[in-house]
């Protein structure tokens, strides 16, 4: 097999830039700060070039759609807004084109709300699911959940009083505290252990595939 196809590769540029960065963050020395900064710069570039390709394939994906009579208004309609937000941005890149402007503003923004309305709908059908009561885990949600309701309504408030001000606040200040800190710190064991496999070549989920 192709030396340039081997897994070991693109592993051992990871393990690099992995090891690289973690130095970075913990030694603070000068000379390998400069050399994050320009990784991290490289990344960036990427990046872009990685959004350009999206871009190709979006567009060559909507030719072949109009080619085959499938859904050729939609796909029309993403090509000429593709191509008219990047010439506008590509003419003025402080984004102060009106062209772009009265396209976020009258068309992005408004889709962009319609869309969230829609998502209420799937967001109460997934609150009548998880709040129907089949076990102790689910009654605590349910209990919790209502107290925080109630707390929340400023009608709720003038009929119950500060009780149930008080007891909200608690609910948001001790339980779903240590909660939230409880999952931002297995989170973050979780990066780190992730870093430390990609740093000892042990995880290639990120490869698109392994070649031997």
């Amino acid at each position: 097999m192709s030396l340039m196809r081997r897994i070991e590769i693109p592993l051992t540029i990871s393990g690099i830039i992995v090891g690289i960065i973690l130095i970075d963050t913990f030694s603070g020395d000068k000379t390998v700060r400069a050399i994050s900064t320009t990784l991290q710069s490289w990344a960036i570039i990427l990046a872009g070039a990685a959004m350009g390709i999206g871009a190709i394939n979006l567009i060559r994906r909507q030719i072949r759609n109009i080619q085959s009579k499938r859904m050729i208004v939609r796909s029309v309609g993403i090509i000429v807004l593709l191509l008219v937000m990047l010439a506008s941005g590509v003419v003025d890149l402080n984004l102060q084109n009106p062209v772009y402007t009265f396209i976020v503003n009258n068309f992005y923004s408004k889709i962009y709300g319609a869309g969230w309305a829609f998502q209420y709908f799937f967001l109460y059908y997934g609150l009548y699911r998880a709040y129907r009561v089949r076990n102790v885990d689910s009654l605590f949600l349910f209990i919790g959940s209502v107290l925080i309701i109630l707390k929340s309504a400023a009608i709720f408030q003038v009929i119950m009083g500060d009780p149930i001000v008080m007891l909200g606040d608690w609910i948001l200040s001790v339980p779903n505290l240590a909660g939230n800190r409880a999952i931002i710190i297995a989170s973050s064991l979780g990066i780190v252990l992730l870093g430390l496999r990609v740093l000892l070549g042990k995880e290639r989920g990120f490869l698109r595939r392994e070649v031997g």
